[in-house]
């Protein structure tokens, strides 16, 4: 007999909040990006033919579950170049590139959780780094206005 898996938790506001500070804290001091509150309603700004990177990072510890990360192509290039202290324009090959989403999203997996409790210790997984069309909103996704552009945070528990 094997048995259903389960959905995954919704993010009460004690986790919530913190990791909406985590992803401003990591876009404000290591890619000197400004970071506002923003509705879903600004994912509709974004042209539709539009990219974007998805980095996903799975942890385990005291809780399990998966960070995802999800920004417009353009805002990760500028982000990328601010990383780096690149001139705007400058040209990146795309495995540069999804190494950096994915540090991103790995940075704010590990401020979120270290922030949750010093005490305690994650594993992380490796992030996973897709390209795709524009994420549909959802009730667990927060979005934060980056650079005045959106970025979708997502977690996952269980």
């Amino acid at each position: 007999m094997s048995s259903a898996k389960s959905a995954p938790k919704t993010l009460t506001p004690e986790l919530r909040e913190p990791l909406v500070q985590a992803t401003a804290n990591v876009c404000e001091t290591s890619f000197f990006a400004f970071t506002d509150a923003a509705t879903p309603e600004v994912l509709a700004q974004i042209p539709v033919e539009e990219q974007w990177f998805y980095s996903a990072v799975r942890f385990a510890g005291p809780m399990c579950g998966r960070v995802t990360v999800i920004a417009p192509a353009p805002l990760a290039r500028e982000l990328f170049g601010a990383f780096l202290g690149c001139d705007e324009n400058d040209t990146y090959n795309n495995a540069e590139l999804h190494d950096m989403v994915g540090e991103f999203g790995n940075m704010v997996c590990g401020t979120w959780l270290t922030s949750l409790g010093a005490e305690h210790c994650f594993d992380l997984a490796h992030p996973e780094v897709t390209l795709a069309g524009i994420p549909a909103p959802d009730e667990q996704g927060i979005v934060l206005a980056v650079n005045d552009r959106p970025v979708l945070v997502r977690a996952e528990i269980g």
